[in-house]
Parts: structure tokens; sequence; C-alpha cells
């Protein structure tokens, strides 16, 4: 029973040892360039979003007004389905390019963080 509690680890143990205390200093110096291609990423993908959103708009209300030119109802609850439709899809859609576009700079930014083989 003696030599169990003589194996049991404390929680010294468990702690990593370093030689020296590890430090980012490697990494500081391009902080202000991820920081500054996440602000790009972010805007990219928003104003992509916002752009999408309007020209899809427009387009399933053209869509829409084709559709339902002589059927004799009110058309505008429908325009404004398609424009609702369009919208949410445009949202989508333009978020995407524009992240797409934006994925340029992260990219950029990460390769010049990595550290270099010598």
């Amino acid at each position: 029973m003696t030599a169990a509690a003589e194996i049991e680890p404390t929680t010294e143990d468990l702690e990593p040892h370093y030689e020296e205390e590890p430090t980012t200093n490697d990494l500081e110096p391009h902080y202000e360039e991820e920081v500054s291609a996440e602000r790009t990423f972010v805007h990219s993908a928003m104003i992509g979003a916002l752009i999408g959103a309007v020209i899809c708009a427009g387009l399933w209300i053209g869509i829409v007004a084709i559709a339902t030119t002589h059927n004799g109802t009110r058309s505008w609850p429908l325009l404004l389905m398609g424009a609702g439709c369009g919208m949410f899809a445009g949202l989508f859609l333009g978020g995407w390019a524009g992240s797409m576009v934006g994925s340029k700079a992260l990219e950029e930014a990460h390769h010049d963080s990595l550290p270099r083989v010598k």
C-alpha cells in the first residue's frame, strides 16, 4: 500500500516545465497586420451581403412581376414576398462572395506571420 502512495503524481509533476518562459514576441509584429486582415474580411463580407441583397431582391421582384402580369389579382403582396426572398438569397450569396474576396487578405496575413525556415 505504501508503494502506491509513493507513485501517485502531484500537481507539480503535471505542470509543464520550461527552461525559458514561452513568449509571444515573435507574433507581436504581425498582430496589427492580422487585425487589419480580419477587418478587411468582415468589411468585404458585409459589403458583399448588402450588394447581393439589393441585386437579388431586384431579380426576384422582376421574376414575380413577369409571373403575375396577367393573373387578375393584386400583385403587390407577391412582389413584397419576392423582394423578401430575394433579399434573403442575396444576403447569403453576397456574403459568400464577399467572404471569398476578403479571404485573400486573411491568407496573406497568415502567410506572412508563419515562421521562416532557415
